[in-house]
């Protein structure tokens, strides 16, 4: 055993010392959260119920950030759109994944988002988070079909 434990909650992972009991570590979680694993830091090792065998989790939505005007490629910022699955408010092991850059191809925008929602329909993903005002435009012009999904406007989507 490390000195530090993973601890992957329905609504986050964070690291604590590796001294704390699982009963202490129930305790700090919201009312609201669930404790799905416990790991050692360090080795990636269950601790715990040793018999308890992983599943993969599965996403209950897609989220489609707003414009990060952050991201560096080569010496230069770049304009990205980020697609990844979540369940609840985290991203999923293993989930759908997509970081594309759309600077100047509004285009290449919409091709990844329509992958994005062929994927959730596909795995049974109802929910898609929409972050971002040009996807939206999208959506309301019939450009991007969203038939049979629930879409939710937020953030930069709002604006």
């Amino acid at each position: 055993m490390t000195g530090r434990k993973t601890v992957t909650t329905t609504h986050g992972r964070y690291t604590v010392d590796g001294s704390m009991s699982e009963k202490t570590i129930k305790l700090m979680a919201m009312p609201y959260e669930q404790t799905l694993t416990i790991h050692d830091a360090e080795t990636g090792r269950l601790i715990g119920d040793e018999e308890a065998v992983e599943t993969p989790q599965r996403g209950d939505n897609i989220l489609i950030t707003d414009f990060d005007r952050h991201y560096t490629m080569g010496d230069e910022f770049v304009a990205v759109v980020r697609v990844r699955e979540r369940h609840g408010y985290m991203p999923t092991d293993g989930g759908y994944s997509e970081t594309v850059v759309v600077q100047g191809n509004r285009e290449a925008l919409r091709e990844a988002v329509r992958r994005a929602l062929d994927y959730a329909r596909d795995r049974g993903i109802r929910r898609v988070c929409v972050n971002n005002r040009q996807v939206r435009e999208d959506i309301e012009a019939g450009v991007i079909d969203t038939t049979d999904l629930e879409v939710v406007y937020g953030g930069g989507a709002l604006r």
